[in-house]
């Protein structure tokens, strides 16, 4: 069947609509033509997400369309991911050799290392159009799955305007592994952008190793369409499945980036208070600086125990090193995987630099009052994290 390209702007947008788990699964079935899901593993998580969000998210009618279309387009990706799988066994069978993983909580820097590494043709990463639909149907062409990115970005300028001086993306454009770890329904995402403490509850309990290996197959399904030498990904949810992450690919070499949480901190709250206005109408700002601080910690916490026994994989970056001497951050990461690093590529990466200035699509402002936060409670809470990697403490 031709399945229609979408259009975000209208799907996402919609009135009235369901988010009865039954409904959804029936209608991307019906839409695609296709009955397979895969692994029924992403029915769990599913369920709890659209519970939280009925019981907890106070969703607005513009919201539930955002999060009926969402959750329609990702059913969608796990029936043409399987349709794939199925046309094309043989991209199972593609290995991943020594990946590079760029962590670290939020607002640290991970994306600005991202886009640096990215001018490097070795590296092998994600464009946004292709983490969106990375298994198009088979009447799809690459035009237009970087439409329906298109559309999605066009989404983004409509309704959060602002979010550019924070966080700024595109169809073309490097992106994190959001999407991908969305499509098994176990990612941080959907609390960044839905108000659902409870489905981050569960998350956080969640043992993660079944849902990163549906993650490392999509990879192979994107290598087997667009062939690379070596995988540069991005996500600072990897941090909280680090013990997954390692066990599905144990070659990994992981990048951990670090900031004074007390400026990391509050610049998060920030991202995702202005990303749930696609969701909701007024946000509790004292809670979810709570949450995210808790959050945060955890994350830490769990990395201390994961690197205690994989300190081999692992190369740390402090952000004002990265910010101060970006060229020469890089320069220390090629030398400690072993990586060839020629003149050409750090001649691009020179005119990223130039051609990205901070601050390129306006400055972002928060503070720890914003969310309720007192600094003295955070220091204490982050205190181990501070002196077990020596971050430097910022002012202001």
């Amino acid at each position: 069947m031709n399945e229609p390209l979408r259009d975000p702007v209208k799907e996402w947008g919609a009135g009235t609509v369901s988010l009865q788990m039954e409904d959804l699964l029936r209608d991307a079935e019906r839409e695609t033509g296709l009955k397979d899901f895969g692994d029924n593993a992403f029915l769990e998580p599913l369920r709890i997400l659209l519970a939280a969000a009925e019981g907890e998210g106070r969703l607005h009618r513009y919201g539930r369309g955002v999060l009926h279309g969402m959750v329609l387009h990702t059913l969608r990706n796990r029936l043409h991911v399987q349709s794939y799988w199925k046309r094309h066994p043989q991209a199972l069978e593609l290995p991943i050799r020594s990946p590079v993983f760029i962590v670290g909580m939020p607002r640290t820097g991970t994306t600005l290392l991202f886009n640096l590494l990215a001018q490097d043709p070795a590296h092998r990463w994600l464009p946004q159009w292709e983490a969106l639909t990375p298994a198009p149907p088979p009447s799809y062409n690459p035009d237009q799955r970087r439409e329906y990115a298109v559309g999605a970005n066009r989404l983004i300028d409509k309704v959060l305007p602002g979010l550019r001086a924070i966080h700024s993306t595109g169809p073309d454009d490097p992106e994190e592994c959001g999407p991908l770890l969305r499509n098994s329904f176990e990612s941080e995402q959907f609390w960044v952008l839905f108000d659902v403490p409870s489905y981050l509850d569960w998350l956080g309990k969640r043992e993660r190793t079944r849902s990163y290996r549906y993650y490392r197959n999509q990879l192979k399904l994107l290598q087997h369409q667009r062939p690379g030498c070596r995988w540069l990904l991005k996500s600072p949810a990897h941090l909280l499945a680090l013990n997954a992450l390692l066990a599905v690919f144990p070659d990994a070499n992981v990048i951990q980036t670090h900031r004074d949480p007390l400026k990391a901190l509050p610049s998060f709250c920030s991202l995702v208070g202005t990303n749930r206005g696609l969701s909701t109408a007024a946000g509790d700002f004292q809670r979810l600086g709570a949450e995210t601080a808790i959050l945060l910690s955890d994350r830490l916490n769990r990395c201390f125990e994961v690197r205690r026994g994989a300190a081999g994989h692992f190369h740390d970056v402090q952000y004002q090193a990265l910010i101060q001497d970006p060229i020469g951050t890089v320069e220390a990461i090629y030398r400690r995987f072993g990586f060839d690093l020629t003149e050409e590529v750090l001649q691009l990466m020179r005119k990223f630099l130039t051609d990205n200035p901070r601050h390129k699509h306006g400055a972002h402002r928060y503070s720890l009052a914003q969310f309720g936060l007192d600094a003295d409670t955070e220091r204490a809470r982050f205190r181990d994290y501070t002196a077990r990697f020596e971050v430097p403490l910022e002012q202001g």
